[in-house]
Formats: structure tokens, C-alpha cells, sequence
């Protein structure tokens, strides 16, 4: 008699092991092929795309393409590091520009620091400032442009080195 329950026991642990070893493959298959999980009571959302991009801004030079194109809606974070000097033998400055000096005549965005990063949406577009760092929901299609906000770039060297996330869907 004690047999018979002792068998039955074993035989629903063993039902129990095989259900929970069913459950983790079916999870593992479902990651594995990155299919989206559907959200209870709703359809299956996909994942959103995230594109990352390192682009080098000389500060020698007046706009860099970034390659980086975008669509209204999507989230794009701007992270840069690096420096330039905006006059030779002069100090260099990060991406946040200098704060100390505002030589409007010469400043691509007045109101933003001298040499600080800018960036404009296609090669035509109004610049805007980026700093050491930007989080921007995009509103209209376009190209990402960066540059210096100097419009004397001659007298310039040195770089900044920007990486770029564009987060779409």
C-alpha cells in the first residue's frame, strides 16, 4: 500500500518537472526568436528599434553630416564629449562651449555659448543647441547635422566626439 502512494507521488513530480521544463523552453523559444509578448488584452506591440551612431565633429569645420535620419515621433538622445580650441593658443572647451566670452558677431546660435555643439535638421535647417547632451522627441523628417557654434571655423582644432540614439516605434 505504501508503494502505490509513493509511485504516485513520484509520478507528479515528475509531471510537475516536465510541465515547468515545457514552460522555460517555450519562453526561450519566444526571446530567441524576438517575437513581442502580447500585452494582456491587446495585440502584440514590436519592438522598438534602437539605432546608435558615433560621429566625430571637427571643430575646424562648419557642419558635419551625421548620416543619421530620422522620423517625426521618434526619441533621439544626444550624448558628446571631447574638445576644441576656437582660437589658437587659446584653451580648449567642451561641448557646453564657453560660458566666460560671447562673441555674437561671430556665433552661429547667439544666446548659446561660443564654440558649444549645435545642430541643425538638414543642411538648410535653423540651428539649435545639443551641448554635452540632448534629449529631443524628433518633429519633423529629416537629416542631423552638428557643428560648432562658430561661424569662424578657420582658427579652430580639435573635435567632439558625439554618440547618437535614435529610438524608433
Amino acid at each position: 500500500p505504501r508503494s502505490d502512494g509513493l509511485n504516485r507521488a513520484v509520478v507528479v513530480l515528475i509531471a510537475i518537472g516536465v510541465a515547468l521544463l515545457a514552460g522555460a523552453l517555450v519562453a526561450g523559444a519566444l526571446v530567441k526568436s524576438n517575437r513581442a509578448v502580447p500585452a494582456p488584452g491587446g495585440a502584440p506591440r514590436p519592438s522598438p528599434v534602437v539605432l546608435t551612431t558615433v560621429v566625430t565633429v571637427p571643430g575646424d569645420q562648419p557642419w558635419t553630416d551625421t548620416g543619421v535620419d530620422f522620423e517625426p515621433g521618434e526619441k533621439i538622445a544626444i550624448r558628446a564629449t571631447g574638445s576644441v580650441q576656437y582660437v589658437r593658443e587659446g584653451s580648449f572647451v567642451g561641448p557646453d562651449g564657453d560660458n566666460r566670452r560671447d562673441p555674437h558677431q561671430v556665433n552661429i546660435l547667439s544666446g548659446t555659448p561660443h564654440a558649444a555643439l549645435v545642430g541643425k535638421v538638414n543642411a538648410g535647417g535653423q540651428p539649435f543647441p545639443v551641448g554635452s547632451s540632448l534629449r529631443t522627441t524628433a518633429d519633423e523628417k529629416g537629416r542631423l547635422f552638428l557643428g560648432v557654434n562658430d561661424a569662424e571655423v578657420d582658427n579652430n582644432s580639435g573635435t567632439f566626439s558625439v554618440n547618437i540614439v535614435v529610438r524608433r516605434g
